[in-house]
Parts: C-alpha cells; sequence; structure tokens
C-alpha cells in the first residue's frame, strides 16, 4: 500500500531542491504558474479549498500539457501529479476497497488510471474543472479496467476448460469410457501450452493471423491488457477486441476437435 511514509518520501521527492530548479526553469514563461515560488506552494494553492477556481484550471492545464509533452522523459511531473491529486486518488481508493482483496493492487491499478487519464486529458476540449473531470475520468478508466479484467478471466477460464477437455481426450486410450468430469484435470501449464499449441494450429491451418495468436496468447494465457496491447500493435481498441473474438471461437473448435465452419 502507498502508506503516509510513502507519500511523505515521494512529496519530499518531487518538492527537493533539484526539482524544484527544475519546475522554475520548466514554467518561467507560464503565467499560471510562474508567479508561485515553487512547487510547495502551488501544491498549498490547489490544495487550498478557497482558491479561485479559475487559476487552479489555469495551473492543471500547463501542467498536464507539460506532461503529455514530456511523456516517460519527465516522470518527476507524473509524480508532481499524483501529489497534487492525492485527496481524491485516496477517495476513489475508500470507495473502490470493498471490491479489492489487496490494497497494493488497487493503489497501483489507481496510480496507472490516473496517470493513463493525465496523459490522454482533452486540455482543449475540457479546460474547467480540470482536477474534478481527472478525478471521475480516472474512476471510469478504473471501473473499465475492472470490467475488461473480469471478461478475460471468463474467457480465459473458458479455454482453460476447452483445453482441459482436448488434452483428456487425447491421454484417454482408446475405448475408455471416463468423462471429463472424473478424469484428473492437468495442471495450470498444461492448459496454457494447450492453449498456446492450439492458437499455433489456427495459424498453420490460415484460419486465424499472427496478430490475432498474439491478441489471445498475450493478453488470455499471459495477462497483459489488451487496451495496451492493442496500442502497441497499432491496432484501434474496438477492432482488436472483435479480432481476438472471432479468433477465439477457432481456438475453441480446434480445441474441441470441431471441423471448420
Amino acid at each position: 500500500m502507498l502508506s503516509d511514509r510513502t507519500w511523505e518520501d515521494l512529496e519530499r521527492e518531487v518538492l527537493g531542491r533539484e526539482f524544484g530548479r527544475c519546475f522554475k526553469q520548466r514554467f518561467q514563461c507560464e503565467a499560471a504558474i510562474a508567479r508561485f515560488d515553487g512547487p510547495s506552494t502551488l501544491i498549498d494553492f490547489l490544495h487550498d479549498p478557497s482558491g479561485d477556481y479559475a487559476e487552479k484550471d489555469a495551473a492543471l492545464r500547463a501542467l498536464l500539457r507539460a506532461f503529455q509533452a514530456g511523456g516517460p522523459r519527465r516522470p518527476a511531473l507524473g509524480a508532481f501529479l499524483l501529489v497534487i491529486l492525492r485527496p481524491s486518488l485516496k477517495a476513489i481508493v475508500g470507495s473502490k476497497l470493498p471490491e479489492f482483496r489487496d490494497i497494493e493492487d488497487l493503489w497501483a491499478d489507481v496510480c496507472w488510471a490516473f496517470l493513463e487519464t493525465a496523459w490522454c486529458y482533452p486540455i482543449e476540449r475540457r479546460p474547467s474543472r480540470v482536477a474534478s473531470n481527472l478525478k471521475l475520468d480516472t474512476l471510469n478508466r478504473l471501473c473499465a479496467v475492472q470490467r475488461e479484467r473480469s471478461q478475460q478471466q471468463g474467457a480465459l477460464r473458458e479455454l482453460r476448460h476447452a483445453a482441459r477437455r482436448e488434452t483428456q481426450r487425447l491421454e484417454s486410450p482408446p475405448g475408455d469410457a471416463t468423462t471429463p468430469e472424473t478424469t484428473a484435470t492437468p495442471g495450470a501449464e498444461v492448459t496454457a501450452e494447450a492453449v498456446v499449441r492450439a492458437c499455433a494450429r489456427a495459424v498453420q491451418e490460415g484460419r486465424i493471423s499472427e496478430v490475432d495468436r498474439l491478441l489471445i496468447t498475450m493478453t488470455r494465457v499471459y495477462g497483459r491488457e489488451l487496451k495496451e496491447f492493442a496500442r502497441e500493435q497499432r491496432l484501434p481498441y474496438e477492432m482488436a477486441k472483435k479480432r481476438r473474438q472471432r479468433a477465439e471461437r477457432v481456438v475453441r473448435d480446434i480445441l474441441q476437435d470441431r471441423p471448420p465452419a
């Protein structure tokens, strides 16, 4: 869990002398931020409930522009945004905690969802109520990730069941009347291997493409997020989702020894 001490360490790092110097250089031409002495005074202003909301929006817009322009090259700005939005993130964690067994996983998901939200936030289209929008968008992104993860787990269970049936069929001697319910269940590694083999066979037979194979194996077997993997493959998310669904039908047919339609 991101304990109070962890947050204090993070805040100490982003408010340190080196970041403070870079902060002043980076934002010296940003009127909405240049008027502050340093990062700490800006945080105090943004956390002050009596502060001017238009000025807060202007400061947050400037920070988001810098973060989106720098991305991975400026991780300190991401950490700075986390510190600024910490009260909102803690509220999200508090609202979602009953659904999670591991609070460390929850915090990791919340922080990731926030940074993804900040990276994609449409600054020009939504210039006002920036802090509130970031909180709501982070919560929505977190819920979407949870739904997708649940769907992936369900689809992977279905593939594993099919793989188990296929493994049992291949390992049963001729004339053996043992049913899948009474046959010993193979280990998870065997099941995953069967899915990978079925995907490879589908590619060899020309029934799915190599990209489709990767969409299944990387997201269903190895647990990658579909949205993230689709972005790496330069595929629109909805297209990747539909391609994976079509390819999964082919893989299930192979695992269940059905002829091509």
